[in-house]
């Protein structure tokens, strides 16, 4: 974690290994409004969550994804991706080499 201030994490989210936080980031759940059970993120290993981000619900973010600052998270970003924006949106693929 890098200046871990403010970093709130859902106890039913999955974080992979080498996952990197910054300060202000909210990893959290929500209701399904199919089954009314709440719902929360899974996140894929060598991720990295920029500042501000926001993730939520039954989504996953894949491993080797960036997450731009102020992301907000609410449909899954496949895995070596560069995502930002609010709703968070794919902007480049990242090649695996």
């Amino acid at each position: 974690m890098f200046h871990p201030q403010n970093i709130v994490i859902n106890a039913d989210s999955v974080l992979g290994d080498n996952v990197m936080l910054k300060h202000n980031v909210t990893i959290g759940n929500k209701v399904d409004a199919a089954t009314g059970r709440h719902v929360s993120p899974i996140i894929g290993n060598n991720v990295e969550l920029s500042p501000g981000v926001v993730v939520l619900g039954n989504v996953s973010i894949g491993d080797n994804s960036i997450i731009g600052a102020g992301a907000i998270v609410v449909k899954s970003i496949p895995k070596n991706s560069i995502a930002v924006g609010n709703p968070a949106i794919v902007i480049k693929e990242i090649s695996e080499n």
